[in-house]
């Protein structure tokens, strides 16, 4: 099984630190579970008022040889990060297939971080990817993790609306 690697951003030390919980998306239908990660990052690192506006730090960039490569301009507008509080890079800077992110809560202890991911695994390789994905959870410590995914409604049956649970989806 391959690694997911890393390198880390700013600093000459190359360790992560602690993550108290990270929010990651599914590559799946629709590209909803990213689009929703780029929502979170620009509701809170773009806002005009400060009792919202947290800044948002890249960590590290991430690699795996089972996701498909990409790099493009980071999409956050140059104007919208003149504030102190918003500490994203530059429109200069490129995004990278998975780039990890941390979420500065001055008023919790939490350690949040999330995971923007840019492309799908390769054809075949899913599974290796959620190996590594997985793996590198549990080396940073992770302690709380949460999934983003989408599904299609086609294969629905009657039957998972009468489930008397919130759990919707099988893995």
């Amino acid at each position: 099984m391959g690694e997911l690697g890393y390198r880390v951003l700013g600093r000459e030390d190359e360790s992560i630190v602690e993550i108290d919980f990270l929010l990651f998306p599914a590559v799946s239908v629709g590209n909803v579970p990213q689009l929703a990660i780029d929502l979170i990052m620009h509701t809170f690192s773009n806002n005009e008022s400060d009792k919202v506006s947290v800044p948002i730090q890249p960590v590290a960039l991430l690699h795996s040889r089972s996701v498909v490569p990409c790099a493009g301009s980071y999409d956050v507008p140059a104007k919208k990060q003149k504030k102190k509080s918003v500490q994203l890079p530059s429109s200069e800077t490129l995004s990278t297939a998975l780039q990890l992110f941390a979420i500065e809560r001055p008023l919790s202890q939490t350690k949040m971080h999330l995971i923007q991911q840019r492309s799908p695994a390769l054809r075949g390789m899913a599974r290796q990817f959620s190996g590594e994905l997985t793996a590198f959870m549990i080396d940073q410590h992770v302690k709380q993790s949460v999934m983003l995914l989408s599904t299609n409604a086609a294969g629905r049956q009657d039957l998972h609306m009468l489930m008397n649970s919130p759990e919707r989806s099988k893995f």
